[in-house]
């Protein structure tokens, strides 16, 4: 009898090793989908800003032959004119291959074409593109971050002389993305949740 006991407990030892061992593969894939779940969310955020855009293009308004085509009229539609104008400007001026696309879903992103420029974010960055002033300064030229005269700050965005300008703040966008190698891999060069405000 205590053969046959034995015997049956080896097997029921067996299945709960078993069943333990299935349940240690489900946990561990799960840990896995739980720890890889950031990168996707902010993978599909970026991929969402291009399709926003119509994804990243090649056109004679700046840029060069990367993927997405054109952008919607839709999208298009929501950018300020008078940006629009100088976002084409600065992309064809770039010092890399920038399309004109990328600078407007960064714009959108990071001040909603500027109508949330004067915000902080919480990691301290500022301005049309969210610059922190470490960073602002290698790539902002001459002028400053924040304006500190209150004449100043109570002029609109598009007439004072920081980085809420999309005047100054574009070119500043372009340098650094270029800087950071937007011209061989976008994705590389800006992720909505790190780029312009590393220093």
């Amino acid at each position: 009898m205590s053969v046959v006991a034995g015997a049956a407990a080896a097997r029921v030892a067996v299945a709960l090793l078993d069943d333990l061992g299935e349940w240690a593969l489900r946990l561990g894939v799960a840990a896995l989908m739980l720890l890889l779940l950031p990168l996707g969310i902010v993978v599909l955020g970026f991929g969402g800003i291009l399709a926003l855009f119509g994804g990243l293009s090649g056109t004679s308004d700046g840029g060069g032959p990367v993927w997405g085509g054109p952008p919607t009229a839709a999208a298009v539609g929501q950018i300020p004119a008078d940006q629009l104008v100088v976002i084409q400007q600065v992309a064809r001026s770039a010092p890399c291959t920038l399309p004109w696309t990328v600078l407007a879903a960064i714009a959108n992103v990071e001040s909603e074409f500027g109508r949330t420029a004067d915000r902080t974010s919480a990691a301290g960055a500022y301005g049309y593109g969210q610059f922190l002033e470490g960073t602002w300064s290698k790539f902002g030229g001459d002028a400053p971050w924040r304006a500190a005269d209150k004449q100043e700050q109570a002029k609109p965005f598009d007439q004072r002389r920081d980085s809420t300008n999309y005047h100054y703040a574009l070119p500043a966008m372009a340098g650094y993305l270029c800087a950071e190698g937007a011209g061989q891999d976008l994705r590389k060069a800006y992720s909505p949740t790190t780029t312009l405000s590393r220093t």
